[in-house]
């Protein structure tokens, strides 16, 4: 029988101990953001933090389209667990993971091929243009692992298993902080250190979902053989579709402010 961890009778301590892992986890997430800024601006200058908040429209645009998939088809896996469909719920997980992976590959080569119209169209000067260049070119190289990372945050929840993506979270933030000053610091890398550390951040959580999944044989969720559901992954879409245009709306104020910001 499948150990189906969210197949339990709830009450609100208990809901609370499942969610609270995902909170912390969101929590930490913004937090080695903000230290991310503080070492660029730190070690390499204000300029280069211009540089790099002048590319966060992309990483939103990645993050709509992830977190899109991610929560959608989270949905949809875990109403397929609860009706005791684990064998399709196995293949869903399975084919979106593909599709985000897919995703990724697409922005990659796209975002790198095109990475300096891109740039221009998103206000980027003279003076940042640069950096902001070297800095996004290594993210769009690593694309795949944001997408992968971004759907098994969610997809650690689904399998009932929070703590563990809480886990890989931190251990990927941390990595990205400890990184953050030894390649901007002793080794002197500058804006290029910052987008190494920050793309290792991103594997580490990538690295983990991929080993679980592979290896939860004796769980109800893990990587099986698989056909395409287009079906599926349009009702996967429907039901991520908010989140999507959350992450849009940000990438939307974030573009606004730094056009107004660089008038000034």
């Amino acid at each position: 029988m499948d150990d189906n961890a969210l197949a339990r009778q709830f009450t609100a301590a208990s809901l609370l101990r499942f969610a609270l892992p995902n909170i912390v986890m969101m929590v930490f997430l913004s937090l080695y953001t903000i230290v991310d800024g503080i070492f660029i601006s730190r070690y390499v200058g204000t300029l280069a933090l211009s540089a790099v908040n002048m590319s966060y429209p992309l990483d939103c645009l990645e993050m709509a389209v992830g977190i899109m998939l991610a929560t959608g088809g989270s949905a949809v896996i875990a109403r397929e667990m609860g009706e005791g469909d684990s064998r399709t719920a196995r293949q869903n997980l399975t084919c979106i993971t593909v599709v985000c992976l897919g995703c990724g590959i697409a922005f990659a080569v796209l975002g790198n091929l095109f990475l300096d119209p891109i740039l221009r169209l998103l206000g980027t000067s003279p003076a940042q243009f640069a950096l902001c260049r070297e800095y996004t070119r290594i993210l769009m190289v690593f694309a795949p692992a944001f997408f992968l990372q971004t759907a098994f945050q969610v997809f650690f929840v689904t399998a009932g298993r929070p703590g563990l993506g809480l886990g890989m979270t931190m251990a990927g933030g941390m990595a990205n902080i400890l990184l953050d000053w030894l390649f901007m610091g002793p080794l002197g890398w500058g804006i290029r250190g910052a987008a190494v550390a920050t793309v290792i951040g991103y594997c580490v959580p990538t690295a983990g979902g991929i080993v679980f999944f592979l290896w939860n044989r004796k769980g109800s969720l893990c990587f099986t053989a698989f056909r395409p559901d287009w079906n599926m992954l349009w009702s996967a879409c429907g039901n991520g579709a908010s989140e999507m245009v959350s992450n849009i709306a940000s990438a939307v104020t974030t573009f606004l402010f730094n056009l107004i910001f660089l008038r000034y």
